[in-house]
């Protein structure tokens, strides 16, 4: 019975759907009030009235394929049946009515119908209508608003304001009108008409001058350079594609790492393109493009340019390395090995790839080579007489300045240079360890920068696990970032940095314990508390056992003792 009913449904939906309504025959006839077009949320009836020839015919709806219970159908009369729907929202619907007759083996259908529900268009509105140089149509594009659910016409008008024709080319979407179809001048009125079985709509009229429409062809980007000179400029080189007059261009560029656009702009009158020239970052890729329009109020842009990607070339390295040292061991000759430690320059201040590093000194206004490596370290051997060695990041370009760093002082010449004090050192779980510490008073001299070190206490032996960060001297404190776990035993050192010499350091300590493990300290003391307790009570447990032995102690009857010591005897 369900195949059989579905089967009827198929073939009325698709009789009605590809030969009309018209062509099923019916036994009745189903209608829907108030229309069977309605607004979404609206309240609908569907009715049922049935001519079989049956008189104790009973009415049922299958609605979308669902069966309607009895209890929701309304009796108008034998042969008619009513279902009221409140604020329906489906959108596609269809509906049979059957009739069951005693007499009959199978439901005869009664007929069915289709209905929608939807919204009334809303007004189109961005309407725009451009003409492509080298094209020969106008195109017009607009919003038509939400969407209707129902089928909703659209037509675009436009009225020459010249002539007063008037044309109409209707459309869904965006549409392309050939030129040839428009003789009646150049100036129109261009407006759409949005209209469905709910309502009808236009939106705002545009008027125009269709010369005033043209989008210039896109400009396409040629070249582009860097000079070599002291201070490099990279310039843009890119040609105009359109034939119009009174054209204003503009350029963007970006660094292709970055998301902001920087733009210039240009209003000339030439065929090639300028030649701008822009101060950029050394050893960066960017991306180019340029559009241009009609120097008009109004006018629309054309498409951007395709992106021209360009790396700018290496410059010698802009900025002072960053260098600390650790000082090794004294020789009986009095040299010294210090290990020189060098922080990598940011991309941004390399201005390409560094090839190395070099340590040197300076003898006699002649630089004597120490170190060439390419490591962020370096041993080197120094004399008592060499107070202090410098060091350079060179890449294919040049090197950078001079880093200078005080290798050998005085012993006593340490009273001079004062150290931090009062250092305080705490844990973050957020932001790692927090080192503070102060200036001593009266200094008489400028500090440069401080020196953070810092060593876990398991790696004493290991100088190559030195870590440590330069501060600038109008901070004092500092965070030491990293993931630290619990037992963690960390050596902390804070040096001032003057400019003829170094401080001693002011040294501090931080043992990291797992504090935060409330949980595991808990357990702990429970677990312990637990095994006090059970040797408290098997203590007491012994001793009353023994209580009790006493107390059921019965001595023996003398005759049973007599035996006893009868036994024992040999």
């Amino acid at each position: 019975m369900v195949r059989f009913k579905v089967a009827v449904a198929l073939h009325i939906l698709f009789s009605w759907i590809y030969r009309g309504v018209s062509n099923v025959h019916c036994s009745g006839y189903v209608w829907i009030e108030p229309a069977p077009v309605i607004q979404m949320g609206l309240n609908i009836s569907i009715n049922c009235h049935s001519t079989v020839n049956c008189q104790m015919a009973k009415l049922y709806m299958m609605l979308n394929n669902t069966h309607i219970e009895d209890k929701l159908l309304t009796t108008i009369n034998k042969t008619t049946v009513q279902l009221q729907l409140h604020d329906f929202r489906k959108p596609y619907s269809i509906v049979l009515c059957y009739a069951k007759c005693p007499s009959k083996a199978a439901d005869m259908i009664v007929c069915g119908t289709q209905f929608f529900a939807g919204h009334p268009p809303d007004s189109p509105t961005n309407l725009t209508c451009v003409i492509y140089e080298h094209s020969d149509h106008l195109t017009c594009a607009w919003d038509a608003g939400k969407y209707t659910y129902i089928s909703t016409n659209y037509i675009l008008y436009l009225k020459s304001l010249q002539t007063g024709e008037e044309k109409a080319f209707p459309s869904n979407a965006a549409i392309n009108i050939s030129l040839s179809k428009l003789q009646g001048g150049k100036l129109y009125s261009i407006w759409v008409q949005a209209k469905n079985d709910l309502g009808t709509a236009h939106s705002d009229h545009l008027q125009v001058n269709l010369e005033d429409l043209v989008i210039p062809a896109t400009p396409v980007i040629t070249n582009v350079e860097t000079t070599d000179s002291s201070a490099p400029r990279t310039i843009l080189h890119w040609k105009k594609q359109t034939s119009m007059e009174n054209v204003y261009c503009e350029e963007r560029y970006k660094a292709l790492a970055d998301q902001t656009w920087h733009m210039k702009e240009w209003d000339i009158n030439v065929t090639k393109g300028p030649n701008r020239e822009y101060s950029l970052e050394s050893n960066t890729e960017y991306e180019f493009q340029v559009r241009c329009r009609l120097i008009l109020a109004k006018s629309y842009w054309s498409g951007w340019s395709a992106p021209f990607i360009y790396t700018t070339p290496e410059a010698a390295p802009s900025k002072i390395l960053d260098v600390w040292r650790v000082m090794g061991p004294v020789y009986t000759n009095g040299s010294q090995e210090v290990m020189v430690l060098i922080k990598p320059l940011a991309p941004k201040d390399a201005r390409g790839r560094i090839l190395g590093y070099t340590v040197f000194h300076e003898s006699r206004g002649e630089m004597v080579n120490l170190c060439n490596t390419s490591d962020t370290q370096c041993k080197v051997l120094v004399s008592p007489a060499m107070r202090t060695v410098h060091v350079t990041a060179y890449n294919s370009k040049g090197s950078s300045m001079p880093a200078s760093i005080t290798v050998t002082q005085e012993h006593s010449n340490f009273n001079d240079f004062l150290s931090p004090t009062n250092m305080q050192i705490s844990h973050d779980d957020h932001r790692g360890v927090s080192v503070k510490w102060e200036l001593p008073k009266y200094i008489g001299r400028s500090v440069l920068w401080f020196i953070v070190e810092w060593i876990f206490a398991a790696q004493h032996n290991q100088q190559h696990d030195f870590l440590w960060k330069k501060v600038p001297s109008q901070d004092t404190f500092t965070y030491i970032e990293g993931d630290l776990t619990e037992g963690i035993h960390m050596n902390i050192s804070v040096y001032a940095v003057y400019q003829d010499g170094i401080s001693k350091p002011c040294p501090g300590q931080l043992y990291l314990v797992d504090l935060d493990n409330d949980g595991d300290v808990f357990w702990g003391i429970g677990t312990g508390a637990i095994i006090l307790s059970i040797v408290f009570l098997t203590l007491i447990f012994k001793k009353s056992l023994r209580k009790r032995y006493r107390f059921l102690f019965i001595p023996p009857p003398p005759l049973v003792s007599r035996i006893c010591l009868s036994l024992r005897k040999p």
